[in-house]
């Protein structure tokens, strides 16, 4: 029987409880070039993880505690389920 995964929304609500003001200021500067905010990967007991997408979705990026955005990471991201289908 397969394990049923938490179902937390992607982003949350309130990016605020989430993330510092360095973090946020990265996310909005690079959304003016077309990058969006992809997911926070909430682990219980752990740090946040944040990544985001480029316009064309073929590339991501993680967003550091300090702010620093990182293209070139060792976060893994699963195959959509559309991808998948």
């Amino acid at each position: 029987m397969p394990i049923e995964r938490n179902t937390q929304p992607a982003l949350p609500e309130r990016l605020s409880d989430y993330l510092n003001e360095a973090q946020l200021r990265t996310i909005d500067k690079m959304e003016g070039f077309g990058w969006k905010l992809f997911f926070i990967r909430r682990p219980l007991f752990q740090e946040t993880i944040t990544i985001m997408q480029s316009p064309d979705c073929q590339e991501t990026a993680l967003i550091e505690t300090d702010g620093n955005f990182i293209q070139s990471h060792d976060v893994y991201i699963r195959p959509s389920r559309a991808e998948v289908a």
